[in-house]
C-alpha cells in the first residue's frame, strides 16, 4: 500500500508539471520543421466541391517567413503536412496560406493565418487556431 501511494504521488507531480519557460538567453533562431493543419474544409463556402471532378481539394501551402517565401506541395487532403525546415529569426512574422491546386482556373485560397513566431516555452511545437483550422508547428530552437 505504501508503495502504491509512493507511486500515485510521483505520477500526480510529474503529471501536473507545466511548460518550461525559454531561459536567457532567448533563442536568436527557429528552425522550423514541419507545418500540419487540420480542419481544412470539404467543400468551398457556397457548398459546392472544390474541383470539377467532385474531390476534395489538391492542397498546397505558400510560407512566407519575413523575406523567404516558400510554397510547400502535399496535394493530400487527409494529410496535410509539410516539411519545411527553414531557419528564421526568433519573433519573426510568418505567414502561411492553403490554396487549392485548379487544372484550368485560378487557384482557390482556402485559410490562411498570420503569427509572429515567439515560442514562450521549450516545448517543440506550437498551435493556432484560426476559424475551424489548426495550425501545428514544428522547431527548434536554436541559440
Amino acid at each position: 500500500m505504501k508503495n502504491f501511494l509512493i507511486l500515485l504521488f510521483a505520477i500526480t507531480i510529474i503529471s501536473c508539471s507545466k511548460d518550461e519557460p525559454i531561459p536567457d538567453p532567448i533563442p536568436s533562431k527557429v528552425l522550423i520543421k514541419r507545418i500540419q493543419v487540420t480542419g481544412l474544409p470539404a467543400v468551398e463556402n457556397n457548398g459546392t466541391n472544390w474541383d470539377f471532378d467532385g474531390t476534395r481539394p489538391d492542397v498546397y501551402m505558400r510560407a512566407s517567413f519575413g523575406y523567404t517565401s516558400n510554397i510547400l506541395v502535399n496535394y493530400n487532403y487527409s494529410n496535410v503536412e509539410f516539411t519545411v525546415n527553414t531557419i528564421v529569426n526568433y519573433n519573426q512574422a510568418v505567414d502561411l496560406w492553403v490554396f487549392d491546386k485548379d487544372q484550368f482556373n485560378d487557384d482557390d485560397y482556402i485559410c490562411g493565418i498570420t503569427f509572429d513566431l515567439t515560442p514562450k516555452y521549450r516545448t517543440t511545437s506550437m498551435k493556432h487556431l484560426a476559424g475551424n483550422q489548426e495550425y501545428l508547428i514544428t522547431y527548434d530552437l536554436i541559440y
